[in-house]
């Protein structure tokens, strides 16, 4: 169930939040924000975040990234993706992370990474300036 008191999320450098549920990020009026290295959001197996926006400043702290799937899973990002510096996005060890939403921002770019036979599929037309680096990754774009 969505958390309704929870206006916005920020997780900090080496902070991590793993979202297991829908709706588990709370209201999607204050969006999701990532800042600094170390900090990530993994979803969980069966997991479609919708309508939420996340901000994501860094790469995480591991080769799938500030926004990744927990290993294994199937999930899905529905909602728009702010880039604000280089960042790094992809699935966790042999799991599928969906963006849907789209993926903007200006910077140093955006390395879509795996973490052991992962899967990253871009489902938007992406509007991010900065350079595309794919990092051992099964990558599908579409749109």
């Amino acid at each position: 169930m969505r958390i309704p008191t929870l206006a916005s999320t920020s997780i900090g450098a080496a902070g991590n939040l793993k979202v297991t549920n829908n709706l588990g990020l709370g209201s999607t009026a204050g969006g999701t924000v990532i800042t600094g290295s170390g900090g990530y959001v993994a979803l969980g197996n069966g997991v479609k975040v919708t309508g939420e926006t996340i901000t994501i400043q860094g790469a995480g702290t591991n080769s799938a990234g500030a926004l990744q799937t927990d290993g294994s899973a199937v999930a899905e990002w529905a909602g728009n993706v702010i880039l604000n510096g280089s960042s790094r996005i992809g699935g966790g060890a042999g799991g599928t992370i969906t963006i849907s939403g789209v993926i903007s921002g200006v910077g140093a770019g955006v390395l879509f990474s795996r973490a052991d036979n992962s899967t990253t599929i871009l489902n938007a037309v992406n509007t991010y300036t900065g350079d595309t680096q794919l990092f051992a990754i099964t990558a599908r774009a579409t749109s």
